[in-house]
């Protein structure tokens, strides 16, 4: 007799656990904005915002005052004074 092969997952549900840890490893005042940006149902504005946020380490500051230049997003961050 052979042994039963393991299940693996597949491609939706591992990109569901994943999205589902990121969002728990989130500070709580941002939770709602990854949880929307990542439903794929948001404006662009908060995808935007929510990539900033992220990359940023979930720091308000840190995002207005980003040097990543070369990053498509850079003229779009969220946080900048008017």
């Amino acid at each position: 007799m052979k042994p039963a092969e393991p299940q693996t997952a597949s491609l939706s549900e591992n990109i569901a656990a994943k999205r589902a840890r990121r969002i728990e490893t989130a500070p709580e005042s941002f939770r709602k904005l990854l949880t929307q940006a990542m439903s794929g149902k948001c404006s662009p504005r908060t995808a935007i915002k929510a990539q900033c946020a992220e990359c940023n380490g979930f720091d308000r500051q840190a995002i207005a005052d980003c040097t990543a230049y070369a990053c498509p997003l850079w003229h779009f961050r969220p946080f900048q004074k008017p």
